[in-house]
């Protein structure tokens, strides 16, 4: 979902805190990067 939230926007200088399932960290980490975002991941356990 946030693939297709962030795709083709410019977000640098954003922070972007993601707490989910270590599965999908990596997919949502490079959608996050390539809007320039800074990815932050929060352990939920």
């Amino acid at each position: 979902m946030i693939g297709k939230a962030v795709e083709g926007q410019d977000l640098k200088g954003l922070q972007i805190y993601y707490s989910g399932t270590d599965a999908q960290k990596d997919k949502v980490r490079a959608a996050v990067e390539k809007s320039q975002a800074q990815f932050h991941y929060i352990n939920a356990q």
